[in-house]
């Protein structure tokens, strides 16, 4: 992945507010944390692995990604300009159409196997 894909969150204030936000609701009386934004706020400090952003007994143990802060903080700009499929799909006159050039467009790439996460 291109190094400014990721920049989104390094935007003046974007992530700052993400966090402000999220912080001002979980410290409300009665109110919920979220289990995908205690994840995504370590990640993007730079913290990984079982990480609990508000450690309470009997939580599982997860897996705090590094990617976790490229899933939720990119600059979409960035990753249309690097889309190896825009173009081909680019006139497309339907979602189907669109799906069938995807498919073939996918099968002429040479991917990685998948593996499961460590968890």
């Amino acid at each position: 992945m291109h190094w400014k894909t990721w920049q989104g969150w390094q935007k003046p204030g974007v992530f700052q507010w993400y966090e402000q936000a999220c912080r001002y609701v979980w410290e409300k009386p009665d109110h919920q944390k979220s289990h995908i934004s205690t994840r995504i706020i370590p990640a993007v400090h730079g913290e990984f692995g079982n990480v609990h952003m508000y450690p309470a007994a009997g939580q599982p143990q997860i897996l705090v990604s590094p990617l976790m802060s490229l899933y939720w903080f990119f600059d979409a700009k960035v990753v249309i300009e690097r889309s190896l499929i825009l173009d081909a799909v680019r006139d497309a006159a339907s979602v189907g159409e669109a799906f069938v050039i995807y498919n073939l467009f996918v099968r002429r790439l040479k991917l990685r196997p998948r593996r499961d996460l460590p968890y």
